[in-house]
C-alpha cells in the first residue's frame, strides 16, 4: 500500500534521519514504494543493501556514525588547558555534587575535610535551582547526619521541593547498611551451619547482599549506623509535614517507604499532625471524615457535589475520575492552584475554566512553575490561538528580565534544526533563543548551512516567533556553524550547542570536534556547552564523545529527544551560571560567612542574600516597559551626566577602571592597582579582612564601562 501525504512524510522523515547521509530523498521515497509503503520493511531492506564503510554507533544506533569520524587531526597534540579550567575548591567540590560517580565516602570526605566550601557549593546550586539526582541528595543528607553537621541537615530537609521521603529514606538507608549486611550474613552462616536451608533460599540471601552492595558502594567497610538521636530528628522532621502534604501522601503515593521508614526509626503515631497516618500506612482504614474515605465514595454521579465539599486535587481526580464533565471542571479551575490549570490545560479547557483562568490572571495571580513549563505552555497557547495567551506574556517577560546569566562575552548559540530534530525541534529552538537572549548572544541555526533568524531574540514575543517559525530540514553538519568564528579568528568565550548531536556532514572538509580543536588550540581556548537531545540520555552523545577524544570536555545538559521537557530549563540555567567566572568567588564569600561564624549555617544563609554579583536582572532590553526605564533615567541623572557611576570607579585610585578585577573580598577593583595592593598589604581595602592573591575578571562591567565611554566620547 502506497502512502500518502502525513503518513508519506513521516516515513520519510524516519529514513532521513538514518539513511540521509548516504541516500537522496527521491531514492528514499522509491525504495518505500517498492516496499509497498511498509517502512519496517525499508530499512531493513536498505541495511542489507547499505555498503560497509559505516560502524555501529552505539547509544544513537537509528543513525550511522562514519569511521573516520574520531580521527584527530594532523598534528594533533592534547589542548593546554584553557582559562575556563580551574582546579578550585569550588569546581572539584561541584563536581563531586553533579557526578553520579561521586559516592557516599567522597561526600563524607568533603563533609569531613572542606566543610564550609562543601556546604557554600550546595547551598549556591539549590540557590541556582540547579536540580542534583535523588542519590546525590540522600548522600549528602547521610554524610551530614553521620557527622553531626545537624543544623545544614535540618536545614536540607526543610526545602520541601529538593528533600522529602525519597532523598530521607535513602539516607538512612545508607547508615543503616552496615546493620543490614551483618544481619544477612549471620542468617546465611545459621543457615549453612543447619545444612537444612535450600539453595535457593540462600541464592536469594546472598542477591540480597549484592544488591546492597551495590546501592552502598563500600558497606564492607563502613562505620555507619542509625542512632537513637537521629531518629528523634528523623521524627522531628515528620512531625513537621502539614496535614494538607500527609492527606496527599495518603491519597496518592505508595505507602511502602513510609513503612520502612517507621521499621528504620521506630516512628509513633504521634510523630504525624494527622494521626492515623502511621496505622493507615500498614493497612488499617483512615477516619471515615477523611479526604481518603471520601475519595473513595468518587463517582461521576456525585462528582460535582463531593469535588465542591472536599476539593480534591487535581493530581487525583485526573486519574480516578476520567469523564468529567464540564461543571466539575469549572469547579476545580475556581480553587485548584493557577499553576495546576495552565500545566493540565488540555485535560481542562472549556470556554468557563478559560474565563476563570482570565479572571484569575487580572486578578494579579501568576504561575509559579519552572520558567521553561512557563515558555512551553506560552508555545502551547500561542500556537492554539488561547485567549488568555497575551495575559501571560507580561508574566514571562517580567520573569525574563528577573534571570541573571552573565555569561563572560562574547557567546554564541548554536541551534541544530537539521531532519533529526524534528520532534524536539520547537523545545530546542525555544532553548537557544532564551539563552540568546538572556545572553545577549550571537543564534545561529545549522544544518547543512547556517543561518540566522530573522529577528535576533531579545524579548518572550521574539523567542515564541522564532521557535514557530524555524523548520527541521537537511542533514546535520555543525561544523559549518563556527566555520567562520574559526576562519576571521573570532574570539569567543562561550560557545552554546543545542542539538541532538548526529553529526552527519562534513563542512568545509571537518566534522565540528576537528575544527573547534583548530578553534580551541588556534584562535582561543572557548568554554563548549552542549544541550543535547538524545534517544537514551543516560549515554553521552557523538560530538561530546569526539572532542572528549581530542582532550576537550564540554559541560554537556542531557535532554530525551522523544520527550523533550522545558521544565529542566531552570537547571540548565542555574548550571550555567555557575559556569561563570564568579561562581568561585560567591562560594568563597559563603565558605568565609561560615569559617568566620564557626560554621553557623545562619551566617552562611545571611551572605547569600549579599554575595559579590548578586544574582539581579538584565539590565534593559527590548520590551522593557516605560516604568522601568523612567526608573533608569532618574538614576543616572541622579549624577553629572558626564561624571562616571561610582562603580565604575577603583575603590583604590578613585579611577575609572580599565581592566576590572574582582577580589577574594567580593568586591572590583583596577587589577593594577589591586595587584599593587596586595603586594604591600594582606589585607582588603574595603573590609580589613584576609585577601587572597587570586583575581577574577569582571567581564560585564568592563562591558559596560566601555559602553559608558562610548556613549560620553570618554578615554
Amino acid at each position: 500500500m502506497s502512502l500518502t501525504g502525513d503518513a508519506l512524510e513521516a516515513a520519510v522523515r524516519r529514513l532521513l534521519r538514518e539513511f540521509g547521509n548516504q541516500l537522496d530523498r527521491e531514492v528514499l521515497e522509491s525504495v518505500l514504494e517498492i516496499c509497498g509503503g511498509d517502512v519496517d520493511q525499508t530499512v531493513a531492506f536498505l541495511r542489507v543493501q547499505n555498503d560497509t564503510d559505516y560502524v555501529d554507533p552505539g547509544p544513537q544506533q537509528k543513525e550511522s556514525i562514519p569511521k573516520d569520524y574520531m580521527d584527530k587531526p594532523p598534528g594533533y597534540a592534547a589542548p593546554k588547558a584553557g582559562e575556563g579550567d580551574t582546579s578550585s575548591a569550588a569546581l572539584r567540590l561541584k563536581k563531586v555534587l553533579l557526578s553520579g560517580e561521586a559516592g557516599f565516602e567522597d561526600h563524607l570526605t568533603a563533609v569531613d575535610k572542606v566543610f564550609p566550601e562543601y556546604t557554600a557549593v550546595l547551598l549556591m546550586l539549590l540557590h541556582k535551582n540547579v536540580e542534583l539526582s535523588t542519590v546525590t541528595k540522600s548522600r549528602v543528607l547521610a554524610a551530614c547526619w553521620q557527622l553531626r553537621k545537624h543544623e545544614l541537615a535540618d536545614h536540607l530537609v526543610s526545602l520541601e521541593n529538593h528533600f522529602n521521603i525519597p532523598e530521607v529514606l535513602k539516607a538512612l538507608k545508607i547508615l543503616d547498611g552496615p546493620r543490614r549486611l551483618r544481619a544477612l550474613e549471620k542468617k546465611i552462616a545459621r543457615l549453612e551451619k543447619q545444612a537444612t536451608a535450600k539453595p535457593k533460599t540462600l541464592g536469594l540471601l546472598r542477591a540480597k547482599i549484592n544488591d546492597l552492595k551495590k546501592d552502598v558502594p563500600g558497606v564492607e567497610t563502613q562505620l555507619t549506623s542509625v542512632s537513637g538521636a537521629l531518629a528523634k530528628r528523623v521524627k522531628k522532621w515528620t512531625l513537621s509535614l502539614s496535614k494538607e502534604n500527609l492527606d496527599f501522601y495518603a491519597l496518592q503515593l505508595p505507602k511502602e517507604p513510609w513503612q520502612e521508614l517507621a521499621d528504620l526509626v521506630h516512628l509513633h503515631p504521634s510523630d504525624f499532625q494527622l494521626p492515623w497516618f502511621l496505622s493507615f500506612v500498614f493497612g488499617h482504614p483512615a477516619p471515615e471524615d477523611s479526604l481518603v474515605v471520601q475519595a473513595q465514595k468518587l463517582t461521576p454521579e456525585n462528582a460535582e457535589e463531593l469535588v465542591t465539599q472536599y476539593k480534591f486535587p487535581y493530581s487525583f481526580l485526573r486519574k480516578n475520575l476520567p469523564d468529567m464533565s464540564l461543571k466539575v471542571k469549572a469547579q476545580v479551575a475556581l480553587y485548584e492552584k493557577l499553576d495546576t490549570l495552565v500545566w493540565y490545560y488540555e485535560e481542562l479547557s472549556s470556554n468557563e475554566v478559560d474565563a476563570i483562568i482570565a479572571q484569575r490572571i487580572d486578578a494579579g495571580e501568576e504561575p509559579n512553575f519552572s520558567y521553561g513549563k512557563l515558555m512551553e505552555r506560552l508555545l502551547y497557547f500561542k500556537m492554539n490561538g488561547i485567549a488568555f495567551y497575551h495575559k501571560l506574556v507580561p508574566v514571562a517577560q517580567k520573569r525574563l528580565k528577573d534571570i541573571f546569566l552573565p555569561l563572560e562575552p562574547p557567546v554564541v548559540v548554536m541551534g541544530d534544526a537539521s531532519y533529526s530534530m524534528d520532534i524536539a525541534i520547537r523545545t530546542a529552538t525555544i532553548i537557544g533563543s532564551l539563552l540568546a537572549a538572556l545572553t545577549k548572544a550571537d543564534l545561529l541555526f545549522f544544518n547543512v548551512k547556517s543561518f540566522t533568524p530573522k529577528t535576533m531574540p531579545r524579548t518572550i514575543e521574539d523567542v515564541l516567533e522564532c521557535a514557530t517559525s524555524t523548520p527541521a530540514d537537511g542533514l546535520t553538519a555543525p561544523a559549518c556553524a563556527l566555520w567562520d568564528y574559526y576562519q576571521k579568528k573570532t574570539v569567543v568565550k562561550f560557545f552554546i550547542a543545542v542539538t541532538d548531536e548526529i553529526e552527519n556532514e562534513k563542512s568545509k572538509g571537518e566534522y565540528f570536534a576537528q575544527l573547534f580543536y583548530k578553534y580551541y588550540t588556534e584562535v582561543y581556548p572557548a568554554k563548549i556547552v552542549f544541550v543535547s537531545f538524545l534517544e537514551n540520555p543516560g549515554e553521552k552523545g557523538r560530538m561530546v564523545k569526539s572532542l572528549e577524544n581530542l582532550g576537550i570536555v564540554p559541560l554537556q545538559f542531557r535532554l530525551d529527544s522523544h520527550r523533550p521537557d522545558l521544565t529542566k530549563v531552570d537547571t540548565l540555567l542555574g548550571l550555567l551560571a555557575s559556569e561563570c567566572s564568579f561562581f568561585p568567588v560567591q562560594v568563597d564569600a559563603v565558605a568565609q560567612a561560615l569559617r568566620r561564624s564557626e560554621c553557623r549555617l545562619a551566617a552562611a544563609l545571611e551572605q547569600m542574600k549579599d554575595l559579590p554579583f548578586p544574582d539581579q536582572p538584565l539590565g534593559k532590553q527590548g520590551g522593557e516597559d516605560e516604568e522601568e526605564e523612567g526608573k533608569g533615567k532618574q538614576k543616572a541623572k541622579a549624577h553629572d551626566d558626564n561624571e562616571p557611576p561610582e562603580e565604575f570607579l577603583c575603590p583604590i585610585t578613585q579611577e575609572l577602571m580599565k581592566d576590572p578585577v574582582v577580589a577574594s573580598d567580593g568586591h572590583t577593583y583596577e587589577k593594577l592597582a589591586i595587584e599593587e595592593w596586595i603586594q604591600k598589604k594582606a589585607v582588603s581595602p574595603m573590609t580589613n579582612g584576609a585577601l587572597e592573591g587570586k583575581l577574577y575578571p569582571n567581564f560585564s562591567l568592563k562591558s559596560r564601562i566601555a559602553e559608558w565611554k562610548q556613549t560620553h566620547n570618554a578615554e
